[in-house]
This record gives structure tokens, C-alpha cells and sequence, in this order.
């Protein structure tokens, strides 16, 4: 059972039902649009409304009392050649035989390849999976619109993805083929009266005959079931972490105002000690910013997956541009600002945790240095500057590899000094002093001073393999063998063969006038930078030479 309506033409009524109605006034309103643009166009429209007025009586007269779509196709059919209504004969267009012989290779790939002024670029509503993008570009280059899917699922999938967004934007841009005008310059068909006349005719056919099956159903279902499963692929992932954020998020408000966020903690485990850090008054925005635009992007990204797949399904009406745009402004702008909450929340907390680290390292270090300044005033040494240095003394790189060893060492970050010296007593005379040191930067150096001159040398650089005095114990083990002191094989054998980096650091012949003189190591040097975060020292020897 149909619907029927009345429509007044030209002042009489006809009852007709509501496809019929839906054919005669797209054919109207088409030939209305294409004479408006031509000469006397308007008086030629009114023309073909009244023709199909007076059909229209024909058929009341044989006793029709409601009009149907048979009727309204028979009297489209019945108005008459269109180029003869219009006051023209129809142009003639020249065969390939006929045109001259240096233009029928470009009017074939003319032809061929859709690049006629004539052919415009339009979504296909009539032939789609999403967005009918494919088949309208498939129409513009006038190759089969299953070509052109099999290459966007290779290029989908060796490009991982990344023309999904081409893709949302060419169906954001692309018109869609709705009008007949349309669809024939999406085929590259020239737009006129017969041209439009047919194309009406075949649309009504299309909605009343029954649908046969087309010959490329089979594939796409399978269009249909692989874009389904790229959506499957894409969504899913990013969904899964959403409600993750979502249900970790909830807990989290549900501790905040029971106050059980220590037990949260708790139960939860040391990774989520950053819900104190949440309770905080100061960090409440964040977090509770954070939580309402990722319960947002869920909510939004659920209804785009769900509605897609309905879409693809046929269950679904397609959007408008209008509709389109809010949706895809609003993913990405919720997309912005969940990830730029997140990202702010994380390096907040982490700044946090760090200085947190800072204080306990400090706290640590400050006992490990009051141990280790004790070690050194037990042996005479004192520390005569010390800035962000973490320790004193140090072991387990022994140049010997001896694991338990304790030696002069020093480390820091940005602004480390560090110098420790020791005094002896000495009788006038030439001196020289010897120690063992290695460092991983420039401006280091060991020293020895008499209270009116200062002498100094510098420590080599070889980070943590190599020096002088592995490079020495080598040579000595290859030249004496079997015979060698067990000493040396000990320092050539360090650190898997490769050595520590330690180095033998002489500073001779230094004339003592005075009774008393101070060494040790500094990287504060008067007359060099550091450029390094460690160095260490042993093994300090001063001797009388002759």
C-alpha cells in the first residue's frame, strides 16, 4: 500500500502517490536548472510544465484516478526530443576516423584518462563501502572502481595506515553526486537536455524495478568485511586503552571521595603512588581535566566506530558535510586536548618523583659522604672543597681488579668540585710525586704545593679502559711471560683484559725549600675547565730523589 498526495498544477489537482510525485518534481526542477542558464530557458521550462500538464489530463480523460510512476516515466518518455524543444540540433561530435590525424592519440587518452574539462571529481553515492570516495575517483580516471579498492587496502596496509587520513579529508572535501547534473559530470557525460532526461529515467528505474544482483556483490562483501576489520584493527586498540584510562581514572575519583586513596594505593601497588600526588589540592584540575576529556574521546570514539560500521552495513544514513565536520573538529580537538592533559599531568608528576629522588639521594648521600670523609681523615686525607659531589670514596675498579679496594673517587652532575689533599713533612730538597688516577673529562689534575709554589700535572682521559699503566703491564707480561710479577699480570688481566683507565701521574722534580708541603687531586683547576662527572685517585707516593 502507498501513499498517495494531491498536487495542484497549474491550478488543477491530481491525486498521485508519493514516488510518482518524487520522479516529476526532480524532473522539474532539473529542467528548470539546466534552461536557467540559457537564452529564453525560463519561457522553454514553462513549456515543458504545461506539456506535462496537458498528459496529465490525457490520463484522467482514460479514467486514472491516481497517478504512479509508470504514468510519470511514460510522459517523460512522451515529451519529445529535448534538443528540438530547446531550438537546436544536436552537435555532432567528430569519430576518431574523422578527426585530424595528429589529435586522435590525445582525444583517445582524453577519453580514456577523464581529463575533459567537462568531468568533475564527486563522491559516488550509488556505488560506496564508507563514503563512495573511491568509486568517484575510480570515475574520474575511468578505471573499475575495484581496482582502485584493491590498490587503497595494498597501500593501507604497506603504509600502515597512514592514507586513512587522506582519505577523511577527501571525503570531508568531495562533493557527493546527488543531482543528475552531477552524476553525468562524474562520468565525463556532457549535461543536457537528453543527457539529464536519461539519467532521470534510469534513476526512477533503478528505485522501481526490482534489484538484480550485480556482478561485483561478491567482492564487495569482501571490501565490506576488510574495511570492517582495518576499523576493527584501528578502533579497537585505541578503545581498549580508553577504557583502561576510563577505569583506572574512576577508581581513583572513587578513592578521592571516600578518602581511601592510601588503601587504593595499597591494593593497586607502588606503581599508582602517584593517586597521593592526585589527592593533592593543587593537582585536582589536572587530573580531574584529564579525566573528563578522555571519558569524552571515549564516549565519541565508540559512537564513530559503531556508527561506521552501521554505515558500512547499510543500517545506517550517511551524514552531511555539516555533520561530518562537527564530528571529526570534535574527535581531534578531544583527541588535543586528552593527550595534552595526559602528557601535562605525566611531566608534573615526574617532575615531582624527581625531586622526591633528589631529596632521598641527597639524604643517602649525605651519610655515604659522612662515612667516607671519616675513611679519609682515618688516613690523613682532608676534603678541601666539595659541591655536588655524591661520594668520596669509592671501590670495585680497582687498577689491579681488585673488587673490594677503596680508593679517592668523585662524582656529580652539573657544578661538581671536588678536592682532597693530604699534608706531609718533609726536609728540604728535590721531591718527586707519583699516584694513580683516572677521569672521564678534562681539568683534572694532581698537585703539590710548598705553601709559595704550586706544581701540577695533568690526569689523561681514558674513561673507563685503557692508561698508561695497563698499557705498561701488556707489555711487561708479553716481553718477560711466565716470569712476570703476579702484579702485573693482575693490571694487564683487569677488567676482562681491557683495563680501567687508570694512569701513572708524575709530577718531578719539585725543590721544597720549606718543611712541609700538601698534594692531592682537584678538578678545580686555575688554568683548565672540567668537562667531566668523575674522577679517582690512589696509590699517592712522595719521595726524595737525589
Amino acid at each position: 500500500m502507498k501513499k498517495n498526495i494531491t498536487m495542484n498544477l497549474f491550478g488543477t489537482l491530481y491525486a498521485i502517490d508519493e514516488d510518482a510525485y518524487e520522479l516529476l518534481n526532480t524532473y522539474l526542477n532539473n529542467m528548470k536548472r539546466y534552461f536557467s542558464h540559457k537564452e529564453g530557458g525560463e519561457e522553454i521550462a514553462d513549456d515543458i510544465e504545461h506539456r506535462m500538464a496537458e498528459l496529465l489530463n490525457d490520463l484522467r480523460t482514460t479514467g486514472v484516478a491516481a497517478i504512479n510512476i509508470d504514468h510519470v516515466k511514460g510522459i517523460v518518455e512522451r515529451i519529445g526530443n529535448p534538443e528540438e524543444m530547446e531550438g537546436f540540433e544536436k552537435q555532432e561530435t567528430p569519430s576518431d576516423e574523422e578527426a585530424p590525424k595528429g589529435h586522435r592519440g590525445f582525444e583517445w587518452f582524453r577519453k580514456n584518462f577523464g581529463i575533459e574539462s567537462r568531468k568533475k571529481l564527486f563522491r559516488n553515492p550509488d556505488d560506496k563501502i564508507i563514503g563512495g570516495v573511491l568509486s568517484g575517483i575510480a570515475y574520474y580516471f575511468n578505471i573499475d572502481a575495484i581496482w582502485m579498492r584493491l590498490l587503497a587496502i595494498l597501500v593501507f596496509f604497506f603504509s600502515y595506515g597512514s592514507p586513512v587520513i587522506a582519505y577523511l579529508i577527501l571525503w570531508l572535501v568531495m562533493p557527493v553526486a546527488c543531482t543528475p547534473e552531477d552524476r553525468l559530470m562524474m562520468k565525463g557525460i556532457p549535461v543536457n537536455m537528453e543527457n539529464i532526461h536519461d539519467e532521470i529515467l534510469g534513476e526512477a528505474r533503478c528505485q522501481t524495478e526490482k534489484p538484480v544482483v550485480q556482478r561485483h556483490s561478491i567482492m564487495n562483501l569482501f571490501f565490506k568485511a576488510v574495511v570492517i576489520s582495518c576499523l576493527c584493527v584501528m578502533f579497537l586498540p585505541f578503545i581498549a586503552i580508553l577504557l583502561l584510562l576510563f577505569f583506572v581514572f574512576s577508581l581513583v575519583i572513587v578513592g578521592l571521595i571516600n578518602h581511601s586513596e592510601n588503601m587504593l594505593i595499597g591494593f593497586l601497588g607502588s606503581d599508582f603512588e602517584w593517586i597521593g600526588w592526585v589527592a593533592q589540592e593543587q593537582n585536582m584540575f589536572m587530573f580531574l581535566a584529564t579525566a573528563i576529556s578522555v571519558t569524552l574521546l571515549l564516549i565519541l570514539t565508540i559512537c564513530l566506530f559503531v556508527r561506521a560500521i552501521r554505515h558500512i552495513l547499510g543500517h545506517a544514513s550517511p551524514l552531511t558535510v555539516s555533520q561530518r565536520t562537527v564530528y571529526l573538529v570534535s574527535w581531534i580537538l578531544l583527541l588535543i586536548a586528552s593527550g595534552a592533559f595526559l602528557v601535562c599531568g605525566i611531566a608534573q608528576y615526574a617532575a615531582h618523583s624527581r625531586k622526591i629522588q633528589e631529596e632521598v639521594i641527597t639524604s643517602q648521600d649525605s651519610i655515604v659522604r659522612s662515612k667516607d670523609s671519616l675513611y679519609l681523615a682515618q688516613r690523613g686525607w682532608h676534603i678541601a672543597k666539595s659541591r655536588n659531589c655524591r661520594f668520596y670514596v669509592h671501590s670495585g675498579n680497582y687498577y689491579t681488579g681488585e673488587r673490594d679496594k677503596r680508593y679517592i673517587a668523585g662524582q656529580g652532575a652539573k657544578g661538581f668540585v671536588y678536592e682532597v689533599e693530604k699534608v706531609a713533612k718533609v726536609a728540604p730538597g728535590k721531591y718527586r710525586l707519583k699516584a694513580m688516577a683516572r677521569t672521564d673529562g678534562n681539568g683534572c689534575q694532581i698537585f703539590l704545593s710548598d705553601g709559595k709554589e704550586r706544581y701540577a700535572a695533568k690526569v689523561p682521559v681514558c674513561y673507563n679502559s685503557g692508561g698508561n699503566l695497563w698499557e705498561n703491564a701488556v707489555s711487561r707480561v708479553k716481553e718477560e711471560g711466565e716470569a712476570v710479577d703476579s702484579v702485573w699480570k693482575q693490571i694487564a688481566g683487569a677488567h676482562y683484559g681491557r683495563g680501567y683507565g687508570w694512569n701513572e701521574v708524575v709530577i718531578e722534580p719539585v725543590l721544597v725549600k720549606g718543611s712541609s708541603v700538601r698534594y692531592g687531586i682537584t678538578n678545580d683547576c686555575p688554568d683548565e675547565a672540567w668537562t667531566g662527572t668523575w674522577f679517582t685517585a690512589t696509590e699517592f707516593v712522595l719521595e726524595k730523589i737525589k
